[in-house]
């Protein structure tokens, strides 16, 4: 593994949102809230960016001394060939950030086809049946959503992942079904969950459901 980012202390400060969701949208910035309980927080924040390669992975590593004491912080983040980023809260007075670079590694835990029921977050949807493909070694991954009235098909890119959990964009390739943010978190050796956000924000639609392999 090679260092990809210089070293930099935290002084910035950004705003964090509570039980809210903050998209683009068209342009603009949409806060949709979750609920009527919403919480503004003012945090102190370093935002990293870097820039990546394809099939490369990347790991974003904290310290408070240098120059050693490093760990992990964060989930991997897979490389696309464009810009990279992610926000970290502050936590120390003195803090210090770098990004290593690795060979893109396999999501070991979520090879093979998945299978689900899903249902949308709305009392008067039709639940549908969502497949999941993931053949990690030439980095492919792909979905099937459909039911009696609709059958689309969508290439996955894959934007994080660790352990038990792989965060994707669901980018429609054919069918009337919407662009959107999935994440699937492990349960166990075949099972997962399923999390699917409406790229405009999960109040404008969401749908969930469990995942068998």
């Amino acid at each position: 593994m090679k260092a990809r980012a210089i070293i930099m202390e935290a002084y910035q400060t950004v705003l964090w949102m509570r039980r809210l969701a903050l998209t683009l949208a068209g342009g603009a910035l949409c806060v949709c809230a979750f609920s009527q309980s919403v919480t503004l927080d003012i945090v102190p924040a370093v935002h990293v960016t870097w820039q990546t390669t394809t099939n490369k992975a990347y790991q974003v590593e904290i310290s408070t001394n240098l120059p050693g004491g490093w760990a992990p912080i964060g989930e991997l983040i897979e490389g696309t060939g464009s810009g990279a980023g992610a926000y970290f809260e502050t936590t120390a007075a003195r803090q210090f950030f770098r990004v290593q670079e690795a060979a893109a590694s396999g999501l070991s835990w979520l090879e093979g086809v998945w299978q689900a029921t899903t249902y949308q977050a709305s009392s008067n949807s039709v639940p549908f049946k969502a497949r999941i493909s993931i053949t990690n070694t030439n980095r492919t991954f792909g979905a099937i959503y459909s039911n009696n009235s609709f059958n689309c098909s969508a290439e996955l890119d894959l934007l994080s992942y660790s352990d038990t959990v792989a965060g994707f964009y669901s980018r429609i390739g054919s069918g009337p079904c919407a662009d959107g943010l999935l994440i699937v978190t492990r349960v166990n050796a075949t099972n997962a969950l399923y999390n699917w956000y409406h790229a405009d924000g999960p109040t404008v639609a969401s749908s969930f459901g469990v995942l068998t392999k």
